[in-house]
């Protein structure tokens, strides 16, 4: 029997809606009454999202960030901290878990997919456990993820464009993960796929890459969707009460 999904591609779009959508999709999986969906995004104005156990203001500069209109946003998700702006293609899968698969499984699962639609677009890309994507070393993907009864979500970036002096500027750097990687920053250690792509990539033809890879990998046949009347109410009541509130956003 095929399993049949949505896309939900919102483009550019305000940062605290696209996490309420993930934080929606997976409630609404879960409940029994949503569907498999895959929700493509990118985020502008830009943010640095933090995973859900981070303290703040161990892992980001917040005047320096509020100084240039980039928002701050905790996901539900663990993980690290990110920059995220119009540049990165966002991605949150929301899908039934395989049987007996854990969450390195499901991360190799997934990530493999980006690394294999990378690939149809002439970059040699491959899985680096346990979340990210490399290219030559250098990170070009990274995700996270999060599980709610027989729910999955797995969200992460796929970097066309990096502006690594906004990135620079308000992360502070992880010493210890770049040291794990050789890198002396986090520019070294992250780049763009633009940056070695013969010709540059046009996003329309990443979000069909992601979106073919993606759904094999989820073994669900995935058509353009929306959200359900539903599940934008709970979208509006969750960046009113959770991801447009400091309260949550920037709790220590």
């Amino acid at each position: 029997m095929t399993i049949r999904g949505r896309i939900i591609d919102t483009d550019l779009a305000d940062p605290a809606y696209t996490a309420a959508v993930d934080d929606v999709l997976l409630e609404s999986l879960a409940s029994g009454e949503g569907a498999p969906s895959l929700h493509l995004y990118r985020r502008d104005p830009p943010a640095v999202t933090l995973g859900y156990f981070l303290k703040t203001d161990e892992v980001v500069r917040l005047d320096r960030a509020r100084s240039l209109g980039i928002s701050i946003i905790r996901r539900k998700s663990g993980g690290g901290a990110i920059y995220t702006d119009p540049g990165q293609l966002i991605y949150g899968l929301v899908v039934t878990p395989f049987s007996g698969e854990d969450v390195a499984m499901s991360f190799s699962r997934y990530c493999t997919a980006l690394s294999r639609a990378i690939c149809s677009l002439g970059i040699e890309a491959y899985y680096a456990p346990p979340n990210d994507v490399e290219v030559g070393g250098r990170k070009v993907s990274g995700s996270a993820q999060k599980r709610k009864g027989r729910a999955l979500l797995q969200h992460g970036t796929v970097i066309l464009q990096l502006d690594r002096e906004n990135m620079e500027k308000v992360l502070v750097p992880p010493a210890d993960r770049l040291d794990r990687h050789g890198a002396k920053s986090m520019g070294e250690r992250v780049m763009g796929l633009n940056e070695v792509a013969e010709r540059k990539i046009e996003l329309s033809k990443l979000k069909e890459a992601v979106s073919r890879e993606l759904a094999s990998a989820a073994g669900v046949e995935l058509t353009p969707g929306e959200l359900t009347t539903t599940e934008q109410d709970m979208v509006d009541h969750l960046v009113r009460t959770r991801y447009g509130s400091d309260e949550w956003n920037l709790r220590r």
